[in-house]
């Protein structure tokens, strides 16, 4: 007599849908621990209790500790890019610029928790380069996006012609990640006034021509 218990060899599988909001909801998860805790503390294990899973489900989504490092970056880059892309929907130019930094500037808790991670990661490459994760791909769409804005704002002649936008992006990244790293060091001078302060400041500083101006030959 059969094994009432024996699965049949063909399983139904489960939605599509199903499958990468459970899979989104593990990396939600383990980006909380690492937030918290740092990369080392983001096991299969703490991921699966904190989830209330077991272990082969984690397993079935992460193939090892650093595919789930690399799927909780992508997933904390697609977090942000939909935030900015809400940030920036219907403006163009400086407009775009300024809502696009207002949103990569760490100003809520979703964008503190979000350069907590981005630190750890740091962290993670410098200890051992070769693992990557990938970090540069996010800074490159940043960049790209911050240089679409300002080709925009020249056009319409929102910023001098002296102003280079590949130059003025990369400034305003290297703004963002320092404003995001003071604010770890001494977050009560660093305080969320001070840093919207600071997004205002840089706008007008770019209206100005004082920010990623070309260089004279």
């Amino acid at each position: 007599m059969r094994d009432a218990f024996v699965f049949p060899v063909s399983m139904p599988r489960m939605p599509r849908t199903y499958e990468r909001n459970r899979q989104d909801r593990i990396a939600q998860v383990a980006a909380e621990i690492i937030g918290e805790s740092g990369p080392e503390r983001a096991t299969i294990r703490a991921i699966a209790e904190r989830c209330g899973i077991s272990k082969g489900v984690v397993e079935h989504h992460f193939a090892d500790k650093k595919d789930i490092l690399r799927k909780t970056l992508q997933w904390v880059n697609a977090r942000f890019i939909e935030q900015e892309r809400r940030c920036t929907l219907r403006k163009r130019g400086l407009a775009a610029s300024h809502a696009r930094l207002r949103c990569l500037i760490p100003l809520t808790p979703a964008a503190v928790q979000d350069w907590k991670l981005r630190v750890h990661f740091w962290s993670m490459t410098l200890g051992n380069p070769d693992d990557h994760l990938d970090m540069s791909g996010g800074l490159a769409g940043i960049r790209d996006r911050f240089c679409e804005d300002l080709r925009q704002a020249l056009e319409c002649r929102e910023i001098p012609a002296s102003v280079a936008p590949l130059q003025a992006a990369n400034m305003l990244l290297h703004l963002a990640g320092g404003v995001a790293w003071n604010m770890f060091v001494d977050p009560a001078y660093y305080n969320r006034r001070y840093r919207a302060r600071i997004v205002d400041r840089i706008m007008d500083d770019l209206r100005q021509g004082r920010v990623g101006a070309r260089h004279r030959q």
